[in-house]
């Protein structure tokens, strides 16, 4: 065989040689992943009450560091951390997780038990060393189905208080022995009518509370029929209050801009009204006088007393009474430079 013949030869293998590693690096390269045990990821049944913490072991089974620059739960029910995460190659790290099953069991509210099932992914930016791992099992409640959801209740800070009533049924062996309530305006008690049937008596008093969206959280403590007791089980009631005196529009001037601005009192239930006061007047006036009695509405003229100064913030503090009301009430208007919009609140007034 000549020279050159060998030359060739040795050439052709060199790069066969070359072409062979890129090849069985890239292979490599392709099975790499992130990989959990089977039993980890397995969660039986849990009560849907009570948070789900989990420990996952996050095994590199390539052959390279592997960088994952976040984990995704999936939706807001689930938490994990860490939220990023550089493993060896064979390395192995543990990544917790946290499930809320209240959120996941939103849509499933009528049911007593339904399938859990929530997947984690590991994002590193290249679809070869993407990841993802299913946690499965089963919610349960200790309340038998139909669930009876409260409905959204609309109120008037005014209005006399509301007692809203909840049918439940408890599973075979279990036991409401209380009921509690954390939120003010709220109070709740039940009668037991049978040994599965319970009555849940919600009372809400708008007074006590502030004018705005609320979701009034209730605990339903539960035992099994050996005197274990349950994680407490949330059932809560939502709604809205409204004041029965507000300013219209909501938005009034764009920053401090100009001198004064007109702006409608109204009252939402449609009754005269009574000021009681005028205060904490800083940079604005209105012709409002303590004792002045109004229909259901009125054109109210705000005047800014020092617009050409460099003010940060300016405010006004009306109280008022509805005809017919039990309370009091405030409406507080703040305005702010630059640029920034009124807002109003209403509250019981001191």
């Amino acid at each position: 065989m000549s020279v050159r013949s060998t030359v060739t030869l040795a050439g052709v293998a060199a790069i066969m040689l070359i072409l062979g590693s890129r090849w069985c690096r890239e292979r490599a390269v392709a099975l790499q992943t992130l990989r959990v045990e089977a039993k980890e990821l397995t969660l039986g049944e849990v009560w849907l009450q009570e948070p789900i913490r989990r420990t996952l072991n996050v095994h590199n089974t390539s052959m390279d560091i592997v960088r994952v620059a976040a984990f995704d739960g999936g939706c807001v029910c689930t938490a994990v951390s860490p939220s990023s995460m550089e493993l060896a190659a064979g390395e192995s790290k543990p990544l917790e997780v946290t499930i809320d099953p209240l959120l996941v069991a939103d849509d499933n509210a009528s049911a007593s038990k339904w399938p859990l099932a929530i997947t984690i992914k590991a994002r590193t930016g290249d679809a070869r060393t993407d990841s993802s791992w299913r946690l499965q099992g089963k919610l349960v409640s200790p309340l038998a189905p139909p669930v009876v959801q409260p409905a959204l209740l609309k109120l008037v800070r005014t209005d006399p208080p509301r007692t809203v009533s909840l049918p439940i049924r408890l599973k075979p062996g279990m036991v409401l022995k209380r009921v509690t309530s954390k939120t003010d305006g709220v109070s709740i008690a039940f009668k037991s009518v049978a040994a599965d049937r319970a009555v849940l008596n919600v009372r809400i008093d708008p007074a006590q509370m502030e004018a705005g969206d609320f979701a009034a959280r209730n605990l339903l403590h539960i035992q099994d029929t050996r005197g274990n007791s349950l994680p407490p089980l949330p059932l809560d009631v939502v709604g809205s209050v409204r004041a029965s005196v507000a300013l219209e529009p909501a938005v009034l001037l764009a920053g401090i801009r100009q001198s004064a601005d007109t702006v409608l009192i109204r009252s939402a239930i449609g009754k005269r009204f009574q000021v009681l006061g005028v205060g904490n007047c800083e940079g604005l006036t209105t012709e409002l006088l303590p004792g002045d009695e109004y229909a259901a509405e009125r054109s109210l003229r705000i005047a800014c007393t020092r617009p050409d100064e460099k003010m940060e913030m300016a405010s006004l503090v009306i109280d008022v009474r509805s005809e017919g009301s039990r309370i009091d009430e405030r409406i507080t208007l703040s305005i702010q430079r630059p640029g920034k919009l009124l807002f109003q609140t209403a509250r019981t007034g001191d």
